[in-house]
Formats: structure tokens, sequence, C-alpha cells
């Protein structure tokens, strides 16, 4: 559902505290941001969010909570002669002591035009750290920079965390609109092949033309008698 509103509650035991709301998009999603100082977390370190919908004459209200710890993601990019890696860090900081989130899946991501394109994954250790070995040939930008992203998607505990590094190691790629030269692949063909295309055509069709217009002469054109023939 778009264009209708969606107001965010924070919950804290008995309290609950209105966080602002929004309007749902196109495609029926709604993301309100606020401060990470603005909300408190409740004695075991966890935050209770609900979003409300007041329903309408044609649908009925609803809502839903969620409850999430907070944590941090961390991403380090490491590079060591030709090889080149990121260390990423999950740490616990929902009761203002960091720590380390072990036996939890990372996902390593790179930046791209619609959508980042996943190109590893790693598990935490014990000291919540994992490492991923970066591929050596991906694309960049005009400098070569590409957008690496350390992702935690739909955790029970903390939610969805992401954290980005920008590197110069991908392979530059020019941003500049360019002609191309002519060529079979290309829209715009060589000249030779364009000429021969037009004169097969009038060829072609030359014959077609010919033989529509012999036709129509041929139908205007009144036939003779042939003279009476007697056989003596």
């Amino acid at each position: 559902m778009y264009k209708v509103k969606i107001t965010f509650v924070q919950i804290n035991g008995d309290t609950e505290k209105e966080l602002g709301f929004v309007i749902t998009d196109n495609n029926g999603k709604a993301v309100l941001n606020i401060k990470a100082d603005s909300v408190k977390t409740d004695n075991e370190g966890k935050l209770h969010f609900k979003a409300v919908y007041a329903g309408n004459k044609q649908t009925d209200p609803a809502e839903e909570e969620v409850t999430i710890k907070r944590a941090r993601l961390e991403i380090t990019p490491v590079k060591e002669d030709s090889l080149l890696s990121v260390q990423v860090k999950l740490i616990d900081i929902g009761t203002g002591t960091e720590k380390p989130v072990a036996e939890t899946a990372l996902g390593i991501f790179v930046n791209r035009l619609f959508n980042p394109l996943k190109i590893g994954e790693g598990t935490t250790d014990e000291n919540g750290e994992a490492t991923v070995e970066i591929p050596g040939n991906l694309s960049g930008d005009a400098k070569g920079n590409i957008t690496l992203l350390a992702k935690l998607d739909e955790n029970e505990t903390y939610g969805n965390l992401e954290a980005s590094s920008v590197q110069k190691w991908g392979t530059p790629v020019s941003d500049k609109i360019e002609d191309q030269p002519r060529a079979l692949w290309s829209s715009h063909p060589p000249i030779w092949m364009l000429v021969t295309f037009i004169i097969l055509m009038v060829v072609v069709w030359g014959h077609y033309i010919v033989i529509v217009y012999e036709m129509l002469r041929l139908r205007k054109e009144e036939p003779h008698p042939l003279p009476n023939a007697t056989i003596s």
C-alpha cells in the first residue's frame, strides 16, 4: 500500500514515545531516520519499536513490533602485497560495554549502479572478527575507486547493520560518453556496408517496380480482335 501514514513508536517498559511518522512510497515502504541519542535502551540493553497503521474505510488497522540490540559494525581494508581483503568486526554496545559478537554471518558487497553485488561472506570468530578476500578484477570509477560494504541483514538480535569503505582497488572505467568507431557490432556500421545495403535494396525493389509497371501497362492496352478467317 502506498501513500499511507505509518507512525513509529518506541516502547520502554510501560511508556510509549512517538518518534514520528512516514508516508509509504510506491513500493509500500516507509523508513524513519532518527538520531542515535534520541532513543534509550531498556535494562537489558534492547530497543523496542512499534509501527502503527491506523487503517481507513477500506482496510483494517495494523501494527508490528520489533526488538533489537545496539551494535557497531566495522570494516577495515587490508592490503598485503597483491592480496586484497577486508577485516570486519561486529561489536555489541547495547549495555554500554563493548562486547564482540561471535558466530554471526556477515556479507561483503561492492556497490554497483542499481544494487550492491555480493562478493563474499564470513563468520565472526570469538573476537567478533572475520576476514574476506576481495577479487582484484573489480571495475571501479574513472579513478579506480570501489565502495566496499559489510552488511548484517535481518539479524534477529541486531537487525540490519552496514559499514562502508572506499578503496582504490578497482579497474578504472571511464564515465565519459565517447563516440565509438564504426564497427559491425556498433550502432554505426561501416560506410561500405551502408552503401552495399542501399545498392542491394535499390536493385531488389527496382525489379519489383519494373514488374508492377509492366503489369499495369499490359492491363491498359486494348485487345486487338483477330480478323475472321475463312477456309476454302
